[in-house]
């Protein structure tokens, strides 16, 4: 920040509900090293030298730089590291085990490596490496005092290895020379869903060679489990291009209550509304159709919905009034201030990220001679963008891509640089009726989402299928995979186009099982 200092959140935030003159206590937890400590140069002798400022930052609906919110009377803070609420800690029981051969030190330590190899390297631990672990664990012993050090020096050359440090599937071990082991799916199965190495379930269904049967099973569970927020974040800021919407900044001289807390509160509403749709294993146009928005009382209030009260997400049905608001991902201020200048909509913007993310088909990119607007067009300051693109598109050069392109971007023309419904700009009523390449006349957001729903259900959720397979391997898709992604189409709608059939049919895709 321009004040030179590195700010982080530590720990969830919290309601303060104590009333003035009884006070309470409020515990944050988190990690220590995610907090943002400086090191102080060398020979810096300041007092306040690489100094951690510990603080209370109360954002609790605030509107504008004027405002503090709620003012917070705070009697001392008090920091605790390491917290251990148990003794021994559990990171030292995970390791060191109970077990028979606790008087054996050699039989012991051979336990104890088995079960840590097992897990740092996601597979079964192989005897020759177990050899020659506990060989240097023999070999290095005497040079500790305490028998876990010696263990603990061991430990660290196996997080050195490259088995744990890469995801390894190697071609000698598959089956039938293709086929996935049982260990490796559940590596590929927590690693997409969780974006962590698989739990004991999955270890122990891999061990007993029943998981390839129990797939279904195990992505209800795995999407129910917290751990799968990971995989729906990560997944969702890829799939909807987030990244344009953390990037761009507003002219906030335009739109003055878009504050820092409404831009986070616009990304959260997008990751809260993709969670819940496949949380609860809602129809895939549910994305661009819903009923309902994800809320909170800030985000509620900027985009002018009432009775949204706390600052947690939750579900908030939509009554017809607020429209604007019930066309899923299409409603949402990160999308719009995403896709605009930062200070006017861009339909354009818009039009390619409805055709790339949600109808599967990435327009080509702009041909490199093609011309800007014009702002010699007479009567161009008093021009819409909209109006400025029909007469950009007027030339010969730019017809052809823009009549493929346009007709999508202009349905969002009510809606503002920030994701507020805006009937008129710059004094005019705004057209947002568009004929679509197929022929189709729709109006705005209802029109677009109509068409979406009775017309593109199958490119729909094809563009779905195609970005989550895409992640899931980690590559780009290829000519070679349409058969399999009909395939899994096919699956999804014989399932009645569910969010979580989706999930299904990639993690039973022959890709996903085999190398």
């Amino acid at each position: 920040t321009d004040d030179g200092m590195d700010y982080t959140t530590f720990g969830e935030s919290q309601d303060v509900l104590a009333e003035l003159g009884e006070p309470s206590t409020y515990a944050f937890f988190g990690r220590l090293e995610n907090l943002p400590i400086p090191a102080p140069e060398s020979g810096d002798n300041e007092i306040l030298s690489g100094f951690l400022l510990l603080g209370v930052w109360n954002d609790h609906l605030v509107k504008s730089r004027q405002e503090t919110g709620p003012p917070l009377l705070i009697e001392q803070i008090e920091f605790e590291a390491p917290y251990l609420p148990q003794w021994p800690p559990k990171s030292h029981t995970d390791i060191f085990i109970e077990s028979d051969t606790r008087s054996d030190d050699t039989a012991y330590t051979r336990a104890v490596l088995e079960r840590f190899v097992s897990r740092a390297f996601r597979r079964p631990a192989k005897e020759a490496e177990l050899d020659r672990y506990l060989a240097f664990w023999e070999s290095i012993r005497a040079d500790y005092e305490t028998y876990e050090d010696s263990v603990q020096e061991v430990l660290i050359a196996v997080l050195c290895s490259p088995e744990f440090l890469f995801l390894c599937e190697p071609t000698d071990e598959l089956v039938d020379g293709r086929d996935l082991p049982e260990w490796m799916l559940a590596n590929r199965i927590s690693y997409f869903l969780w974006n962590s190495p698989p739990d004991e379930e999955l270890r122990d269904l891999a061990r007993r060679g029943e998981l390839r049967a129990d797939l279904d099973q195990q992505v209800d569970r795995m999407v129910a489990d917290p751990r799968s927020s990971r995989f729906l974040r990560r997944f969702t800021y890829e799939w909807l291009r987030m990244d344009r919407h953390e990037g761009m900044t507003i002219n906030v001289g335009k739109h003055p209550d878009y504050t820092r807390f409404v831009k986070r509160d616009m990304a959260e509403e997008t990751y809260a509304f993709v969670e819940h749709v496949v949380r609860n294993d809602l129809p895939l146009s549910t994305f661009v159709a819903a009923d309902f928005a994800m809320l909170n009382q800030n985000l509620a209030e900027f985009y002018g919905v009432s009775g949204v009260q706390g600052q947690h997400f939750r579900a908030v049905a939509m009554p017809a009034e607020h429209a604007e608001r019930r066309a899923g991902l299409m409603s949402h201020g990160s999308f719009y201030v995403g896709h605009s200048d930062g200070t006017e909509p861009h339909p354009i913007k818009r039009a390619v990220w409805l055709k790339a993310r949600l109808l599967g088909d990435e327009p080509p990119p702009p041909p490199p001679n093609v011309p800007d607007l014009d702002p010699e067009t007479p009567g161009f300051d008093k021009m819409t963008l909209k109006q400025q693109i029909e007469s950009h598109r007027d030339k010969a050069s730019c017809r052809d891509c823009h009549a493929g392109l346009d007709p999508y971007g202009f349905v969002f023309e009510r809606m503002s640089a920030v994701g507020r419904l805006q009937p008129k700009r710059k004094g005019k009523i705004i057209d947002a009726t568009s004929t679509l390449p197929d022929g189709t006349e729709v109006d705005g957001l209802d029109g677009i989402r109509a068409w979406l729903v009775a017309q593109q259900q199958d490119e729909f959720a094809r563009s779905v299928l195609e970005h989550a397979f895409s992640y899931a391997l980690g590559r780009e898709l290829h000519f070679a995979d349409a058969e399999e992604i009909e395939a899994m189409l096919a699956y999804v709608r014989g399932n009645g186009y569910r969010a979580r059939a989706a999930l299904k049919a990639v993690v039973k895709s022959p890709s996903f099982l085999s190398k």
